[in-house]
């Protein structure tokens, strides 16, 4: 029986789910950054400015949606922050587009007075427990970061692991994530660090989390459009709805039905018969890795491209995930899928 790991029967939304504004630290205007996006054919936009919501639901088109987020931090109290201290971040998306609860919040993470450029958007603060005046970095934090989340009607995803100078000790504990950067465009295209990380990601599946991996441009615009290292437009995650509302889109992002992307576009991935087929736009490569050793790999000769792949799957593969690389090295990634989840 064929059962498709991507669905065949929705359509396909745009979308970049990590992006700072003039309300923190980015050097555009929420307008702005939503006039690009659409303007560079994004159906899906979630500005997740530092330590609080704000509800950009007034940039909503009949074609393009906002989701309202915030990125949370938590790191050590030291000032100035050491060269080498980790931190974690994380991006919130509530489900709701006008539920606005913050938690684990710290009034000196981010001084909003120096900071903001709109006052007029920064929201009146809806607190879930106590207000931190210092809030350590702790992987039972973390982890309280995320059980908040997911009980007060949000989803929350593990942000760039590499900057974040985060190890296996942390990142392979984590619990109720629904998804991980694999890739983060400014931090590997703007900053030149190696934030495409996919092993990360294995790490965390064979763990045991289920989870899925998105890809985000963390657009700060340090640098305007068109420069050589303007942040946005380098990773998306395409995400399968029915239609465009926010209700279906949270839906798609629950249910796992979206792909990862810095170039590559996966036309089709299902399952039939103890194999996989992939189907891409022209690709140097599509690999099937899984949660041992065992992978298998299409490659295209010198000069030439490839479209499509079959791979095996074999019961002690645990899970399954595809990977496409184009000329250029661009990767696009699928989530995890693990084998109960192909007869369900």
């Amino acid at each position: 029986m064929k059962k498709y790991l991507l669905p065949n029967n929705k359509n396909v939304y745009k979308a970049n789910l990590h992006c700072h504004s003039t309300l923190s630290d980015g050097k555009m205007a929420p307008e702005e950054l939503a006039k690009a996006y659409y303007e560079h054919g994004y159906s899906v936009l979630s500005i997740t400015d530092h330590e609080f919501f704000a509800d950009h639901s007034d940039l909503n088109r009949e074609d393009f949606l906002m989701l309202t987020g915030y990125e949370l931090q938590i790191v050590d109290p030291v000032r100035p922050r050491r060269q080498g201290q980790k931190c974690a971040h994380m991006c919130i998306i509530s489900k709701d587009p006008h539920k606005m609860k913050h938690f684990l919040f710290n009034p000196d993470a981010f001084d909003l007075r120096r900071l903001c450029h709109v006052p007029e958007k920064i929201p009146e603060m809806e607190y879930v427990g106590d207000i931190l005046t210092e809030k350590y970095y702790d992987i039972e934090l973390i982890n309280e970061a995320a059980r908040l989340a997911n009980e007060n009607g949000m989803l929350i995803a593990y942000n760039h692991p590499t900057w974040s100078l985060e190890g296996e000790d942390t990142y392979t504990k984590l619990k109720g994530f629904y998804a991980m950067e694999i890739y983060n465009n400014d931090c590997f295209y703007g900053l030149g660090l190696d934030e495409y990380n996919p092993r990360v990601y294995d790490s965390m599946l064979r763990s045991g989390q289920r989870l899925g991996c998105i890809a985000t441009d963390d657009a700060h615009t340090v640098y305007p459009l068109g420069h050589p290292r303007c942040d946005l437009f380098g990773g998306w995650t395409n995400i399968y709805a029915e239609e465009l509302t926010y209700e279906n889109i949270i839906k798609a992002l629950e249910n796992g039905d979206y792909y990862a992307s810095a170039g590559p576009t996966i036309k089709e991935c299902y399952y039939e018969d103890g194999k996989v087929y992939v189907k891409t736009d022209e690709a140097q490569s599509i690999t099937l890795s899984t949660g041992g050793r065992r992978s298998e790999c299409e490659r295209a000769a010198y000069g030439s491209s490839l479209s499509e792949g079959v791979f095996h799957v074999k019961p002690e593969d645990g899970y399954i995930r595809i990977t496409v690389k184009d000329c250029y090295g661009r990767p696009a990634n699928t989530r995890g899928y693990f084998l109960d989840e192909f007869f369900s």
